[in-house]
């Protein structure tokens, strides 16, 4: 015995079947292979490394009265501020005056081991800039040379390492007021 024809038809329709089938699995499947084999950066917008530990601005030594509701980019300078150490110093200046009108909501904070750059620190505008002495414990908290963004609630949430050559500069700044614009964007407070 042979098996009957298919009307065209039938075979028409269960074509249509398959299509309407396909057109449904078939982003299902390379979704979830694009998500088992990391084809695509996973939803992470900030260009900083966020804390893993918390960090509370009391515990590093700073006066939370003389920057109150503000949001802070931290310096801790080491003890030698070289040409990198400058060049770190007027990337936050630049990103700072970047913000435009949100500049009254941000403060530079320069953690200052011992007051020993007083040279240094008199070329910052002690208009925008703070700088507070670095305490004991503040120096096993903070790095040298790393920067780091506190909320006004003073919370220190990311940190950025000093870049090294030229063009990790000009992406460190790039980097630095990328974040800040979306923190101030999105923040409600300070």
């Amino acid at each position: 015995m042979t098996e009957p024809q298919q009307s065209p038809s039938k075979l028409k329709s269960r074509l249509s079947l398959i299509m309407v089938i396909g057109v449904f699995v078939i982003p299902v499947i390379i979704a979830k292979l694009a998500l088992n084999n990391h084809w695509f950066n996973e939803g992470v917008t900030n260009q900083g490394s966020l804390l893993e530990h918390p960090l509370d601005l009391k515990e590093l030594g700073v006066a939370t009265d003389s920057v109150d509701k503000q949001w802070l980019i931290i310096y801790g300078l080491p003890q030698y501020c070289d040409e990198k150490c400058d060049k770190t110093l007027f990337s936050i200046n630049q990103t700072y005056l970047a913000l435009g009108k949100e500049t009254p909501r941000v403060t530079p904070l320069v953690m200052d081991p011992v007051g020993t750059h007083q040279e240094l620190l008199g070329k910052l505008n002690s208009n925008h800039w703070q700088v507070q002495p670095s305490s004991a414990q503040a120096t096993l908290r903070v790095l040298p040379s790393q920067v780091y963004i506190a909320d006004p609630l003073g919370n220190v949430m990311m940190i950025y390492k000093r870049p090294e050559s030229e063009e990790e500069f000009k992406q460190f700044s790039k980097d630095l007021l990328s974040d800040m614009r979306k923190l101030l964007k999105y923040s409600r407070i300070g």
